[in-house]
């Protein structure tokens, strides 16, 4: 579990494809550009009934004509305000393509994904900015719980789930890989000693709140520095799906003050493209305890909290926090 948090900017860079003839577009600064449309989210939400993901696609298409409409006379500074400090419950991913100088204003608000999907996809655009934006899951990607009783084999071990976690059929059926944490709860940290790599084959339900894990290998298979399992111990359990935020073929996203506090895989991914992305005050980071929990959340995102693939200038991170990610908090590479 990778914690970064530092006031001086960190520059990572993918040196498989750098150029250093990228000039001004590979900036990540937002660049001015003539004329600007504001559209308020109130307005679209107003005329979709409650339903959040109706009134984006209304929004996007309102943008996507808009930006088409400007593109005839040059390029146009676009903005969709959301609601202050609103919630949207979405099921679908907000999906923005080809767009130039376009800005996500968050305003404090909340996308809150009801279907374990991907919340936010960015492709083929230019200085596209979010800001002051909070991503998170209900129900969770994930699930945790404490060790409840395991085989001689400790091949199978039982879990009862945290109260306030899930053990639906549908996440339980996604667990054929992934990561089984033995975890500490005083830190939320994997527990010292205990074997640090682990993957669930599959898990079916028991009953209400208790499910069973067919670990891959034995967790007890171990070096003799390492710890076995014992009953009690907390363990997070999560597969890889999803990404939370991705973003290709683009150049000069911002991301700022956006926080993601779940995702079903990566919590921020960009692939392909000139890159320059700009993380400012981002936190990838555990969110508050769901409904009906009395145990703290003991993981972020199910795989790394963010990656950087095969694009041509790699990502300026400026005060950022990545904590409890499953996986990688940051990597930045090339084509494997």
């Amino acid at each position: 579990m990778l914690q970064l948090s530092r006031r001086r900017a960190l520059t990572l860079a993918s040196f498989v494809m750098a150029s250093p003839l990228l000039g001004t577009e590979s900036r990540a600064e937002q660049a001015a550009v003539p004329g600007s449309a504001t559209f308020e989210m109130a307005t679209f939400t107003a005329t979709s009934g409650g339903d959040a993901d109706a009134a984006f696609a209304k929004a996007i298409a309102a943008i996507a004509k808009s930006a088409v409409d400007a593109g005839k006379a040059g390029p146009v500074h676009i903005v969709l305000n959301l609601e202050k400090n609103f919630s949207y419950r979405i099921k679908r991913p907000l999906a923005f393509r080809q767009l130039h100088g376009f800005e996500l204003n968050g305003n404090g608000a909340q996308l809150i994904n009801m279907a374990r999907t991907g919340s936010l996809a960015i492709s083929g655009s230019n200085r596209l900015t979010v800001r002051d934006l909070t991503i998170d899951y209900d129900p969770l990607p994930f699930t945790q719980g404490t060790i409840a009783a395991f085989d001689k084999g400790a091949l199978e071990i039982t879990v009862k789930v945290d109260p306030g976690f899930p053990d639906d059929a549908a996440l339980l059926a996604t667990y054929t890989d992934g990561f089984f944490k033995v975890m500490d709860r005083r830190n939320r940290a994997l527990k010292s000693g205990a074997r640090d790599f682990l993957s669930p084959r599959r898990v079916e339900r028991v009953s209400d709140g208790l499910i069973k894990v067919h670990l891959a290998w034995s967790a007890n298979d171990r070096f003799p520095s390492q710890l076995p399992i014992a009953v009690g111990d907390a363990v997070a359990i999560s597969n890889g799906g999803a990404t939370a935020i991705a973003v290709d073929s683009s150049v000069a996203t911002s991301l700022i003050d956006v926080k993601v506090l779940a995702s079903p895989g990566m919590g921020i991914v960009e692939s392909g493209g000139e890159g320059s992305m700009l993380l400012q005050k981002v936190s990838v980071v555990p969110g508050p305890r769901p409904k009906g929990a009395a145990t703290d959340r003991l993981i972020s995102t199910n795989s790394d909290g963010s990656h950087f693939t095969a694009v041509e200038r790699g990502p300026t991170l400026e005060d950022c926090s990545f904590a409890n990610t499953s996986d990688d908090a940051i990597n930045v590479h090339g084509f494997y």
